[in-house]
Order: C-alpha cells, then sequence, then structure tokens
C-alpha cells in the first residue's frame, strides 16, 4: 500500500510542520493492516522526540484493539513483544536524556552509555546521536 510509505515519509519530514507529521501519524494509525503497524513501529523508534513519542503511544494504544493481531510477535520468549519493546525504548530514552544532561556527574553518564550500548534500541539510539552534528555539544561529555 503507497499511502502507508507516504505517510510514514511525512511523518519523519523534517520538511513539514509538527502539526502536519502528526496527521500523518494519526491517518496511519487509522489502516488496519500489518505494513501500517510495522511502518508506525518504525517511527516509534527514531530520535526525533515528539514524532517518536507519539507513534509510541499509538502502538501502544492500538496493540489492544485494531492491531492485536499485527502487532504480536511469534517470539514472545525473547521479550520482542511490543510492550517489552516499548517498555525497553522508554529506559533507553530515559537514559538518553540522563547522558545528554550538562548537570549529570560524568560517571553517570559513562554508565548510561554502557547501558544503551548493550540494548538494541539503546544502541540504535546512540547511532543516532553520534550521527548528528551537535552531539558533542548536546551531550556535554566532553
Amino acid at each position: 500500500m503507497a499511502a502507508v510509505e507516504d505517510l510514514k515519509t511525512r511523518a519523519l519530514s523534517q520538511n513539514v510542520s509538527e502539526t502536519e507529521r502528526k496527521k500523518a501519524l494519526v491517518a496511519l494509525a487509522f489502516i488496519k493492516n500489518k505494513k501500517a503497524a510495522d511502518a508506525m513501529t518504525n517511527v516509534a523508534s527514531v530520535s526525533m522526540k515528539e514524532v517518536g513519542e507519539d507513534a509510541a503511544w499509538w502502538l501502544n494504544f492500538r496493540k489492544t484493539n485494531d492491531w492485536i493481531d499485527l502487532l504480536v510477535s511469534g517470539d514472545k520468549k525473547k521479550g520482542s513483544s511490543p510492550a517489552a519493546v516499548e517498555v525497553s525504548r522508554r529506559k533507553m530514552l530515559i537514559l538518553q536524556a540522563k547522558m545528554s544532561d550538562p548537570k549529570t556527574p560524568s560517571k553517570e553518564k559513562l554508565k548510561a552509555v554502557t547501558d544503551m550500548a548493550i540494548d538494541p534500541a539503546g544502541g540504535q539510539l546512540l547511532i543516532d546521536l553520534a550521527s548528528s552534528k551537535n552531539f558533542l555539544k548536546k551531550s556535554a561529555m566532553l
């Protein structure tokens, strides 16, 4: 479904306003198919705070109704259910905030980075942060 990819692209675009990105997420949330659920999962994993948080909210909401069968992982034993992924992601966002806070002592920042590095979601956040141009300024790590 081409509309799903277009909505995902719009939700992640820096070229449209936050309001327009949120509208794209809402539209995506009301498409009941696996591609839409997967696209929302992908959007939830990005480091764009507002978009990622909104997408995570939609995933949390939809996993209890229209997307219940679309988000169920076949590998629940390894903690890859949508709920487990969301809990992990939230923990990593908290660690990211701690790491980026200039008031956080260096020892705690190092612990946060280490904890993030051993988690798949945290590792992705670290890669996204490292690729941003203002990473060192924002994190005040040095």
